[in-house]
């Protein structure tokens, strides 16, 4: 930035010395008198052409400037892009873990109490009627182990029922 204002003003200090030799010379090339021409002519070439020139100079300095910041822009434009899109990427990388991770805790959340009522479960279905499901949780699926330990309880009772009605029978019919 330094450099681009010292380029503009020194430019415009330029375009400040060339500004009085223009009307100068307007004002002595409209003369009729050949003397003052000639003089007009001289201070053309000796004077002002080496203005002009490094009036040019300092325009193409300034030029050579604009395209030097232009292509640096360009250049930090471009790495911020790819910077940009390695967060992007990064952040839905991470997201696409943290989404998996989350997954496979909330299945487990789920599978281990099912597992545990599965294995009471289990016991009961090998004739085990005396056995209780244990649920240390207090959520949904409590409900539903209350009201399996509440049929075993029902099916044990049907057993116990039908065992004594089976020994009657065979009391009776003997």
């Amino acid at each position: 930035i330094e450099k681009g204002q010292e380029l503009f003003s020194k430019l415009v200090k330029e375009w400040k010395y060339i500004k009085p030799d223009l009307i100068y010379l307007r004002d002595y090339s409209l003369s009729n008198d050949e003397r003052e021409i000639e003089k007009a002519r001289n201070y053309y070439y000796n004077i002002f052409l080496p203005k002009v020139s490094n009036l040019k100079e300092s325009l193409s300095n300034l030029e050579d400037f604009k395209y030097e910041v232009t292509e640096k822009v360009y250049i930090s434009s471009q790495e911020l892009y790819q910077n940009t899109i390695i967060i992007n990427i990064s952040i839905i990388f991470l997201g696409i873990i943290l989404f998996l991770l989350l997954g496979v805790y909330t299945g487990k959340l789920i599978k281990n109490p099912i597992i545990e009522i599965k294995s009471g479960l289990d016991k009961v279905t090998s004739g085990n009627l005396d056995s209780n499901i244990t649920y240390p949780y207090n959520d949904e699926l409590s409900d539903v182990v209350n009201s399996l330990n509440t049929m075993i309880l029902y099916l044990k009772k049907s057993n116990e029922l039908s065992e004594s009605q089976n020994w009657l029978k065979d009391g009776i019919n003997q």
